[in-house]
């Protein structure tokens, strides 16, 4: 191992003993040819020691009853959040599902109308239905040119 420092997340792990033989070794190594950093890991094991032994007296204590009672208690939820809940979690769905549908009709729209074979597309973004209603209207007068009839016959 180079002389890069080592994180604390690997010291620390080393100081509980969590670290294989040969990483250990190498943390040690480390640690000989860092005396500073040798120094900062002997404080952190000096507050654990000290955690650990003001802890000792009630780390192996029963948790009181009361607490305990209290603690696993199971909620009884009230009718009215029950339902609740379950309208709201339909409602999502519904709005996800929605969504989803939306999401489908818009591309396979925009499929639609790249793929026409229209001399002239609206802008899709642009002000909709007058963009629509020229290319309806000018999509007919196509259509009766193509069967031979005048547009002034259909009064256009």
């Amino acid at each position: 191992m180079d002389d890069n420092r080592i994180s604390d997340e690997r010291l620390s792990a080393w100081l509980d003993g969590e670290l294989d033989a040969s990483a250990a070794a190498e943390v040690q190594a480390w640690l000989q040819r860092h005396p500073d950093e040798a120094a900062r890991v002997r404080r952190w094991s000096a507050d654990r020691d000290a955690l650990r032994a003001h802890f000792a007296q009630v780390l192996n204590e029963p948790v009181p009853a009361r607490l305990s009672a209290v603690a696993w208690q199971p909620v009884a939820w009230p009718r009215w959040a029950q339902a609740a809940a379950v309208a709201g979690l339909l409602a999502t769905g519904a709005l996800a599902a929605g969504g989803g549908v939306w999401h489908w009709q818009q591309a396979r729209v925009a499929a639609q109308w790249a793929a026409a074979p229209l001399p002239a597309r609206p802008d899709p973004s642009a002000q909709g239905w007058v963009q629509r209603a020229a290319l309806a209207v000018r999509v007919v007068v196509d259509d009766d040119d193509a069967h031979g009839e005048a547009p002034e016959a259909n009064g256009l």
